[in-house]
């Protein structure tokens, strides 16, 4: 499997890689995000981004705060893709319009309730996939949109010598 984007999400100035993706729960409502079959779905561009769009978060006064949606960045038009039906593409230029309404400003998260997941420091173990162990993470809490605890841990490498044993 290759590796995926992450999600980006900023808190308190910093920026973090998300391994959780709080988006997919709300567009699984509205467009189907893994095809198998169901349109519409969002097409992806690349295998380093099966779910067609990178979500850019924030956080502030404890709240989760969807920032923007971008497509791969190896993309030059920066468009997500939609497929209504079979052989029937068209690009999605204004995404807020598509999927929120044409809602402005920092969109908050109300419908996310679970714990986000961020990588912080160095990879320590390499996995070639989107399951490198890193240095430490940080768990976040959230119930409809509100930060309701943090925390971190460290990250512990996998013992292959012992793993089938």
């Amino acid at each position: 499997m290759t590796a995926q984007y992450r999600e980006e999400l900023t808190l308190d100035g910093d920026v973090y890689r998300m391994i959780t993706e709080p988006l997919e729960s709300y567009l699984n409502g509205h467009f189907n995000c893994k095809h198998d079959g169901i349109y519409p779905y969002i097409l992806e561009y690349c295998t380093a981004l099966w779910r067609g769009y990178i979500g850019v978060w924030l956080i502030e006064d404890d709240q989760l705060f969807l920032t923007n949606m971008e497509a791969d960045p190896g993309f030059e038009e920066n468009k997500i893709l939609i497929q209504y039906r079979e052989n029937d593409l068209r690009y999605v230029v204004d995404w807020r319009k598509t999927f929120f309404n044409s809602q402005q400003g920092n969109i908050k998260a109300d419908w996310f309730s679970g714990v986000l997941k961020l990588e912080i420091g160095k990879s320590i173990q390499y996995h070639a996939t989107q399951n490198d162990i890193y240095e430490k993470y940080m768990y976040i809490e959230i119930e409809k949109g509100h930060v309701k605890k943090k925390w971190t841990e460290d990250g512990q490498p996998i013992n292959y010598d012992n793993l089938f044993n």
